[in-house]
């Protein structure tokens, strides 16, 4: 399948994907903050920086078990373009996120499988991404956590499932990996990229040889 085209149909899977969540968001999301967002989101983070004491290490603070570090790398980046703290453009940046996943699925999928079963996976994805599963990630605008972990899961597997154990994809794969840990402390990416790379091993033992 030539690339033009597979570009085409992953921009079609983001514009679904985002305008399916922003609607959620414009009929059922409120502008009022929620339960853990105003002690690790006001007094963990808007606080210091309005104070001016915010430093490294409170990105990296635990929320609950996990490490959000992207969550509050993208919240501080909406207050401080919009202004002000609105749950409302989080939820809506926040769509942003699952819809590049579905759409970058889409794309490299595509070409993996023929022309009748390329129906059934982009159905398939829509539907996973679409419709309200988990809908109260989408509505609070501290849950991207789960997105990010599911977009940079997504791209170490991807990443290290095409390469020789070495050069750039090698890093890429690490390096999402490593994003995935730190967007949700329980995600299971590392792991499932570990066992991934095993598969390959057990299947070409020599590409790990040659990396």
């Amino acid at each position: 399948m030539e690339l033009r085209r597979r570009l085409v149909v992953g921009m079609c899977g983001f514009a679904a994907v985002f305008l399916a969540r922003a609607w959620l968001v414009l009929v059922a999301g409120s502008e009022v903050p929620f339960a853990d967002q105003w002690g690790g989101e006001a007094r963990r983070i808007y606080e210091p920086l309005l104070n001016g004491t915010l430093t490294l290490v409170d990105l990296f603070h635990p929320a609950n078990e996990h490490r959000i570090v992207f969550t509050h790398l993208l919240n501080l980046g909406l207050f401080k373009v919009n202004g002000q703290w609105d749950p409302l453009v989080q939820m809506l940046a926040g769509a942003l996120i699952p819809a590049t996943t579905a759409g970058l699925l889409t794309a490299f999928l595509l070409p993996l499988v023929d022309r009748i079963q390329r129906i059934a996976l982009i159905v398939s994805l829509l539907a996973v991404f679409c419709l309200p599963f988990g809908w109260e990630n989408t509505l609070w605008g501290y849950q991207t956590c789960f997105s990010f972990s599911i977009l940079f899961a997504m791209g170490a597997l991807g990443f290290l499932g095409l390469c020789d154990f070495r050069g750039w994809q090698w890093a890429g794969g690490l390096a999402c990996a490593a994003a995935a840990y730190l967007s949700l402390g329980t995600s299971s990416a590392i792991g499932a990229a570990l066992g991934f790379m095993g598969l390959v091993a057990m299947r070409d033992p020599d590409r790990i040889r040659r990396g």
